[in-house]
């Protein structure tokens, strides 16, 4: 499952996860979209804003 798919699970809009992540909607959606790298403190923020782990290689996410 990859961070797209559980935001969408979680029924999450971009702007509800940008908003938790304090990342822009924009590079949030270049990031689920292979246009942009997860940046360390990204990942971070994503991890922390729902509660899962997120491996670096394919962006796919776990459940803590």
């Amino acid at each position: 499952m990859n961070i797209k798919n559980e935001r969408l699970r979680r029924g999450w809009t971009l702007t509800k996860l940008s908003t938790l992540t304090n990342i822009a909607a924009s590079d949030l959606s270049a990031l689920e979209n292979g246009k942009r790298p997860l940046y360390p403190g990204w990942r971070k923020r994503i991890e922390r804003a729902m509660g899962v782990e997120i491996t670096e290689f394919d962006q796919e996410v776990s459940r803590k």
